[in-house]
């Protein structure tokens, strides 16, 4: 099955108006050639996402949001929950922000707030989306415990 059968991006793109279909080629740019050809190929046989770099899977997630590959997104949002480190979380978290990845976004909230429960340190904090940010500081404050004086 060729990928504008499985794909409706792809099967618009081929259709005759457009020049993708009179050249019988799509020029993909805005991703770096290892992402575009790690998401071709995975279309075709079952590559393993840990074979590319998470900043790579950060960006594969938005090749498959782009062209409607919901299937290969899920799975890929599947395997970065299991690989959310304190050292890649800011940049999942953002990316899921980027293209609206709830469930990946859920559990980065959650996987954050249990560092700020165990004052885990967490790189790259200070690139954490403004408002994801703000949320996720009233989100810690209001599951403190309260303290009382006496």
């Amino acid at each position: 099955m060729d990928i504008a059968a499985r794909f409706s991006v792809f099967a618009t793109m081929f259709k005759s108006d457009y020049t993708e279909s009179q050249e019988n080629k799509v020029k993909i740019t805005d991703f770096p050639f290892e992402v575009v050809k790690f998401g071709i190929k995975r279309c075709y046989f079952n590559v393993e996402f840990n074979t590319l770099v998470m900043e790579n899977n950060i960006l594969l997630l938005q090749f498959f949001e782009k062209y409607g590959m919901e299937d290969f997104k899920k799975e890929l949002e599947n395997y970065s929950i299991k690989e959310t480190t304190t050292s890649n979380v800011c940049s999942i978290v953002n990316c899921s922000l980027f293209e609206n990845s709830q469930r990946l976004e859920s559990y980065c909230t959650y996987f954050l707030l249990k560092c700020i429960k165990n004052s885990t340190p967490v790189p790259n904090y200070a690139s954490l989306n403004n408002e994801f940010a703000i949320s996720l500081l009233g989100k810690s404050l209001s599951t403190c415990n309260s303290f009382t004086t006496k």
